[in-house]
């Protein structure tokens, strides 16, 4: 496996990096070996702070309802 150069991760912002990171954490939580679109979710409700952590709070998303899904 390559490891992204760090150049490319200079292309995102720190919350997006950041939620990135928690949907590998999630991945990894449920011994999974790729990031799903599920995990990406899990990532942005980290940073609820964020204008896609305030969409998806508004659209009604939380914890319970991708882990249901999942």
């Amino acid at each position: 496996d390559r490891e992204p150069s760090a150049t490319m991760w200079q292309r995102f912002t720190e919350n997006s990096r950041r939620a990135i990171y928690f949907a590998q954490v999630a991945a990894q939580e449920q011994n999974v070996a790729f990031v799903t679109p599920e995990h990406l979710l899990l990532g942005l409700l980290h940073e609820p702070h964020t204008v896609a952590g305030q969409i998806v709070d508004a659209l009604g998303v939380n914890r319970a309802t991708v882990m249901s899904e999942a």
